[in-house]
């Protein structure tokens, strides 16, 4: 559909010709002070031009549609037998392209400097971004291969995320106990938010703080929140650690250790043969990082949590048995919004140290198994990742 952009233009007899702009989708109403005999385009799928039937004086004035990107003339003949000729040029709406570039990212400018031709400035962050620009001139009816000089640059530094990790044994108190405590208030601090917002719509400790964090986002400060929760004695972070991943790769951790177990076989000719099978036991977090974007500063990840535990209850052979669970979470966050997992581990897992007290020498699980707390059922284990991006 056409816009409606209303110009009017009066025109007399000269022997210069006269050049007028319009935008694609658009169309000039041209008055003239003689009467029209004839009037031609020279490029019919760059303008379509017709009288204004609507005028009272319809052979005084025409309009003008703008149908494709170039440039035509109109050759107008009047009845007194003079010839007039008008310039028409149907150009980018360049504004609205360079809104569009910099909304994206402000340091990107898109000019022209000589019929229909245009300069293309700034810094991307990766070819991605710079792909998604030529992509939207295209779209613009702007040839980004024949008519944009580019004199863009390109950063192509590896996208690399640091994921700051904090395993903690995490105090399972009821929620009306936190809203008792005030202890919520203290680790918000100073906000306009009515605490009670937040645990009214939390069952559990885990459901409390995904609520802050939803609410809150990457201002809800998870280290000063452990500190608070560490000085009142509801909980001990057991491990802390970092871990960096480039876009597209992986990166793990494992709490946990390997068994070899002494397995009999026998060789292609039959005769009997030993060889000795790795076995590896506790938690195993793959993360994933599949999306970056630094424009926005958000990350995509997939999380692979996996728990194997020893059961020699259920040994075959020399071989114990092992109880596998695994669970596979996509998840986006924004920079240094902390990710919660929970429900992990349980204390009928400690009861097995006592009758396997290899896996009291677990690190970090180790600890765990052995803390009277987690074993009475008063406590759990709570995962904390927060991903920063890193700025190179």
């Amino acid at each position: 559909m056409f816009k409606i952009v209303l110009l009017c233009l009066m025109f007399m007899s000269s022997l210069f010709a006269e050049k007028y702009n319009l935008y694609k989708d658009e169309y000039l109403v041209m008055d003239f002070e003689k009467r029209i005999k004839s009037v031609k385009a020279s490029n019919n799928a760059v303008i379509q031009v017709d009288y204004n039937r609507e005028s009272k004086k319809p052979f005084r004035q025409l309009i003008v549609y703008g149908q494709e990107y170039g440039k035509a003339n109109l050759y107008i003949t009047y009845v007194d037998g003079q010839n007039e000729k008008v310039r028409i040029h149907v150009e980018h709406d360049l504004e609205t392209v360079k809104t569009s570039l910099q909304s994206n990212n402000a340091s990107i400018s898109l000019d022209e400097f000589n019929k229909d031709k245009y300069i293309l400035k700034g810094d991307f962050y990766d070819d991605k971004e710079k792909n998604r620009v030529l992509t939207m001139l295209n779209r613009a009816d702007i040839n980004s291969s024949k008519d944009v000089l580019d004199m863009s640059s390109v950063e192509n530094f590896p996208s690399i995320v640091q994921i700051k990790m904090y395993i903690v044994e995490m105090s399972n108190k009821n929620i009306d106990e936190f809203k008792s405590n005030i202890i919520l208030e203290d680790i918000l601090g100073d906000t306009t938010m009515d605490v009670n917002m937040i645990t009214d719509q939390s069952l559990t400790l885990d459901g409390m703080f995904t609520s802050a964090i939803k609410h809150f986002g990457s201002q809800f400060n998870i280290v000063h929140a452990l500190k608070v929760l560490k000085q009142k004695e509801l909980a001990t972070v057991l491990d802390e650690s970092t871990l960096s991943v480039m876009e597209g790769e992986k990166t793990a951790f494992h709490s946990g250790g390997t068994i070899y177990v002494r397995v009999q076989g026998t060789t292609q000719e039959g005769q009997p043969i030993s060889s000795l099978k790795e076995l590896e036991y506790g938690i195993k977090l793959d993360i994933e990082l599949n999306k970056l974007n630094k424009r926005n500063k958000t990350v995509m990840l997939t999380i692979d949590t996996q728990k194997t535990s020893i059961d020699w209850t259920r040994q075959v052979d020399g071989i114990p048995g092992f109880g596998k669970k695994s669970i596979v979470t996509k998840m986006a966050a924004r920079n240094n919004q902390a990710i919660i997992l929970s429900g992990l581990v349980t204390n009928e897992d400690s009861k097995v140290v006592k009758k396997i007290p290899l896996l009291g020498d677990i690190p970090v699980l180790g600890k765990l198994f052995r803390s009277e707390s987690f074993i009475k059922g008063n406590s759990e284990l709570m995962f904390f990742l927060i991903p920063e991006i890193q700025t190179l």
